[in-house]
């Protein structure tokens, strides 16, 4: 140490602090150099060179939030002024949840700016004069270009490459003199910018943590890779390792790699990770809420936009948790030592970066999404301040952008989907366009894609939720009451005379149905040529016979009588009766308490079946008469009357759910009222179970005038009882001033009694077993039942609950 110190005494004496310039070391060995340069750091503290105290600057109580980085104002020697110096904060506690780095800062006229980060989640108050750290002298010195050659070469190949984009980029909206000081201002941290594909940072102010629910690795073998495609993964994979965002692995777990092609038809490797992040702890770190952060730029009218190259990349992944990024190729076993794409808690990591490093100007001079920064301002020099904050922020850091990506002092710019300009916030054209030109869906998962991405700008279109009402509910997973019927149906109406309507069997919620008619209301809807029946009755033997007589206005003579067929000659007796309207033959009848025709097609016997089944079964399998009835208030052919009887007496679901008629009981004189709501009559009843969990059905009937309520519920409860009497009975009709039930437990609990007493309603109940006497939701509970268990599902004909949910 005495031979070198004296050696760097008389180098130093002789040529200064030039003494290390590469001209003079030029050949001499490198470990000799880097002796010589400890014993002159040595020196130089034996020397009595002061090292300055670096304490909290100003008078306020400085606050650093939670999860940010800040640049603390701190007080130091004005001996340091104009000098870059070492902070050092190794021998200083600062409070719990702050944390200093190393890093060389410059001192103007005694004061500093050093970086401190709040790692915690609670905000951390310095206190004025609190001790930072020290500040020691630091000498520069260059070292010959052959000992970092790699280093000089990349270094070189920066200092062309960034400086040529910054000339590329368009201010054509500045002037000269403001070009000048943009470019000025990027060109002084162009180590910010990523000159290739494989020239990123890595940030130490955090790094990716992989929790586990359990500690069994998760192992899957390697897919298929085309052998047209190996070149690519192969290349792929060494510049991956190359940059060192790889490296060979030894680990116990292993996902396989997915290749998807990008939009210019390049591939991407993707890892899939679907198994490890199913065992892994969330991270519930927040998103920006994207509406809320457009609302902060109000008044803005200049923008800057930059984008990270590769940011994830540029996120270390905690040393212990890189074998779980395990991934495995034909090529053999890799893990990421920086943090890849597809991890669960990926985006909340690369967030909360973000929110470190520019919390504390998020909203204010900044907007945050991931990777997505925008700087807005009102005005170029407020512009060019706010920039240069966050230039400075990302080379502190070691983050780098994608220049390409980036757009610098503009009136307009896109981001997260949106047009933002200084006259507000827009749609983006491009998204509307797709939206446009999106294809119909042809499945569930397909229309449920299209209304998210609809959703996504629904803050734009005024009534979004009732105007997409009707998707959702199609949207909606297909049960027994929305059956799914996947082929497209057509539906065709002559809808010409007035008052057709379509059959109810027809009016379901299906997927898209063409819909054809003549009817003026319904054609001015969907804009289609009416369809006509006539050639479904002109394949009728019957009706084409009549039609022929029709056409011609002329009745047949008694030789044609005696050739035609007994239902033509009943279709013949209706000749006044009968009308053509564009080619379809009706029959015109008045209805006894009607003063309006009834126009009634003179239906071919191929439908006779269709309307039937739609008349018969979706009105509940009602009798004879009635079914005749609705019927005739649609259709008409000969002999009508007895099919109708036949038809029903064939139906095998009227023939089991129906009963014989019971004979006529005496009144009961107990349940004589004189006035409506004077005695309610309540009892439950069961129906067959539903998928929804409705079976129970409350009734509520008035014994004078008999009308009847009959409410689902989930539950038989008196409090459910309770609530439905109050909501649906009292509320509306007013309180009765006798209720009658069974001896149920939901209508004799001290609830109900509580209830009778309160408003002051007499309570009377049935004989035990005796359901007969309570006779009139005894009845209606006959009726339902036979009702339902005629349909095809009792399900389906329950109203939707409302009450006990």
């Amino acid at each position: 140490m005495n031979v070198l110190r004296k050696c760097c005494q008389e180098l130093f004496g002789q040529h200064g602090t030039d003494m290390f310039e590469p001209s003079l070391i030029s050949g001499v060995p490198e470990s000799v150099v880097e002796a010589l340069q400890q014993c002159h750091h040595v020196l130089a503290r034996e020397s009595g060179t002061p090292t300055g105290r670096v304490k909290v600057k100003g008078k306020k109580v400085c606050r650093i939030p939670g999860g940010t980085m800040k640049l603390v104002g701190a007080s130091c020697s004005e001996q340091y002024s104009g000098c870059t110096v070492l902070f050092d904060p190794s021998d200083c506690k600062l409070p719990a949840g702050l944390l200093a780095s190393p890093s060389l800062v410059e001192v103007v006229r005694g004061t500093t700016y050093v970086p401190i980060v709040n790692v915690g989640s609670m905000d951390v108050s310095l206190h004025p004069r609190t001790l930072l750290g020290t500040l020691d002298t630091v000498h520069v010195v260059s070292l010959p270009a052959g000992v970092t050659e790699e280093a000089a070469v990349r270094s070189q190949a920066v200092s062309q490459t960034v400086p040529a984009q910054i000339g590329d980029i368009d201010l054509s909206r500045l002037s000269a003199e403001e070009q000048e000081e943009v470019r000025s201002l990027l060109s002084r941290y162009s180590s910010v910018f990523s000159a290739h594909d494989g020239d990123l940072g890595c940030t130490n102010l955090i790094s990716h943590d992989i929790p586990l629910l359990d500690d069994t690795p998760v192992r899957q073998r390697y897919r298929r890779i085309p052998p047209s495609e190996y070149e690519v993964v192969k290349e792929h994979i060494n510049q991956l390792l190359k940059t060192q965002i790889i490296r060979e692995s030894c680990s116990p777990y292993a996902s396989p790699i997915v290749l998807v092609k990008k939009k210019d038809g390049s591939l991407r490797m993707c890892v899939d990770y679907r198994p490890l992040n199913a065992k892994t702890r969330k991270d519930a770190f927040p998103l920006p809420r994207i509406e809320e952060t457009l609302d902060s730029l109000t008044g803005a009218c200049w923008f800057s936009t930059m984008d990270l190259a590769s940011g994830y990349n540029q996120v270390p992944v905690t040393e212990t948790d890189r074998p779980k990024t395990a991934f495995c190729t034909p090529f053999g076993l890799f893990e990421w030592n920086r943090m890849p794409f597809g991890l669960c808690n990926a985006p909340s990591t690369f967030q909360r970066l973000m929110q470190r490093l520019f919390g504390d100007q998020q909203g204010q001079t900044l907007l945050l999404y991931l990777d997505d920064i925008v700087v807005f301002s009102s005005s170029i020099p407020q512009h060019l301040e706010r920039l240069e904050v966050v230039l400075s922020r990302l080379q502190l850091e070691g983050l780098k952008v994608k220049l390409s990506k980036c757009s610098f002092l503009k009136r307009e710019v896109q981001y997260l989907g949106h047009v933002i300009s200084d006259k507000g916030v827009s749609t983006d054209p491009a998204k509307l366009d797709a939206v446009a030109k999106w294809p119909r869906p042809t499945t569930t998962t397909e229309l449920r894609s299209f209304l998210g991405f609809a959703s996504y700008y629904r803050r734009f279109v005024e009534g979004f939720a009732q105007l997409a009402a009707p998707l959702h509910r199609l949207a909606a997973a297909w049960n027994e009451r929305k059956p799914n019927r996947s082929p497209q149906n057509c539906l065709d109406v002559d809808a010409v005379v007035p008052g057709t309507s379509v059959p109810p069997a027809l009016q379901q919620v299906l997927r898209p149905f063409s819909l054809d008619a003549a009817h003026a209301p319904v054609a001015a809807f969907v804009e289609r040529s009416p369809v006509e029946l006539s050639r479904a009755q002109q394949a009728d033997g019957t009706i084409k016979a009549v039609l022929e007589f029709w056409r011609r206005q002329r009745r047949p003579n008694a030789g044609e009588r005696r050739q035609l067929s007994p239902s033509v000659l009943t279709l013949l007796k209706q000749w006044d009766r009968l009308h053509e309207v564009n080619g379809v033959l009706y029959r015109q009848v008045w209805c006894p308490d009607g003063a309006e025709p009834v126009m009634q097609l003179v239906l071919p016997s191929s439908l006779k079946n269709e309307v039937l089944t739609q008349v018969h079964q979706e009105h509940g399998h009602q009798g004879i008469e009635r079914t005749l009835s609705l019927v005739r208030s649609r259709c008409y052919w000969p002999g009508m009357a007895s099919e109708v009887t036949q038809w029903c007496q064939r139906c095998e679901r009227c023939q089991l759910g129906k009963d014989a008629p019971q004979p006529a009981l005496s009144l009961m004189g107990h349940l004589l009222a004189s006035r409506p709501n004077e005695i309610l009559a309540i009892d439950y009843t069961l129906l067959e179970p539903a998928r929804n969990g409705v079976e129970n059905v409350l009734v509520i009937t008035d014994v004078f005038s008999k009308y009847t309520l009959a409410i689902p519920t989930r539950d038989q409860r008196a409090s459910t009882v309770a609530q439905v009497l109050v909501q649906e009975w009292f509320s509306k009709f007013g309180v009765p001033a006798r209720i009658h039930s069974d001896q149920g437990r939901s209508f004799e609990s001290a609830l109900i009694a509580q209830l009778c007493s309160l408003y002051g309603i007499q309570k009377s109940r049935t004989t035990p077993y005796h359901p007969a006497g309570n006779g009139q939701p005894y009845e209606y509970h006959i009726d339902s039942l036979l009702l339902s268990n005629r349909k095809c599902s009792a399900a389906r004909s329950l109203p939707s609950p409302q009450i006990g949910e």
